[in-house]
């Protein structure tokens, strides 16, 4: 009896040393999640701006970094990344590598600069997040706005998050991650909601831009928003043409059709300069 269980135990011990030498199942060594690396932000001075974008990701994910000014005395100069100057675009897209990364978003403080004049009637807008690295916006936080105007916002969500609405205080103000905002008499704080979502990828309605990098607006793909792309529009919708046309760049008011409202708005911000950060209620 002794004799057998020896054997049964040296026969379990030689499967064992084989399968580890042929790379088999090692229970104790189980394969390792999918890794995810940190993007860090900072900014210098620290109480000059705000930034967005922080979070950990997955290698290949597309991050939109952002900065934006806390007051007028203030100038922005460079993003720095891991100490050395990356670019000195304010916003940028990082696609994620397999290590850690921190980047710095590089102010100047001029002392000598006069106050910023706040016109009659405008208010700043400033826009905030739930979650670092949740998402972004298609407005600069702390933008100014004329009191009782429509603001078009605009939230896109970053891959593994969810948008779930737009917040004053504890108040929904708005579920859809697009609408017009009635601006008040007062500056104001909207913070847009997000839930965590593994499993959920990056909603290609609320991308900023296409898959070719262009910009929401420009129809013609020349890299640029003009009028030639309200044209184009126009042609498409009433003559039914489709010369040099990007469909996923047309839908300019984000209602989900491309009629010729998303012509006006175009026409808007290139000749009446209605509102130079996203597309104006056609209306």
């Amino acid at each position: 009896m002794k004799i057998s269980k020896y054997i049964g135990l040296l026969l379990m011990l030689v499967l064992a040393v084989r399968a580890s030498a042929q790379g088999g199942f090692n229970p104790d060594n189980p394969p390792e999640p999918l890794a995810q690396y940190k993007v860090s932000l900072a900014c210098t001075p620290p109480e000059a701006a705000y930034t967005s974008g922080a979070g950990k990701y997955t290698t290949g994910t597309t991050v939109n970094i952002r900065t934006s000014a806390r007051g007028s005395n203030y100038t922005f100069e460079h993003w720095l990344k891991d100490g050395a100057v990356y670019t000195t675009d304010m916003n940028f897209t990082y696609t994620v590598e397999a290590r850690n990364v921190t980047f710095t978003a590089v102010w100047r403080f001029n002392p000598n600069s006069p106050p910023e004049p706040m016109a009659k009637n405008e208010y700043r807008l400033y826009l905030e997040q739930n979650m670092n690295g949740a998402g972004s916006f298609n407005r600069t936080s702390g933008a100014k706005a004329e009191a009782g105007s429509s603001v078009y916002l605009r939230a896109y969500n970053n891959q593994g998050f969810v948008f779930e609405g737009w917040y004053e205080g504890e108040t929904l103000v708005n579920s859809n991650a697009t609408f017009y905002y009635t601006m008040p008499a007062h500056h104001v704080t909207l913070t847009a909601h997000y839930r965590y979502d593994p499993n959920s990828p990056a909603d290609p309605q609320s991308s900023q831009t296409d898959i070719d990098n262009r910009l929401i607006g420009d129809v013609n793909g020349d890299g640029v928003i003009t009028s030639a792309d309200a044209v184009c529009i126009i042609n498409y919708v009433v003559r039914k043409e489709n010369a040099v046309f990007i469909e996923a760049n047309a839908d300019v008011n984000g209602d989900g059709v491309i009629t010729s409202a998303d012509a006006v708005c175009i026409i808007n911000i290139v000749v009446r300069k209605d509102d130079e950060s996203g597309p104006v209620n056609p209306d």
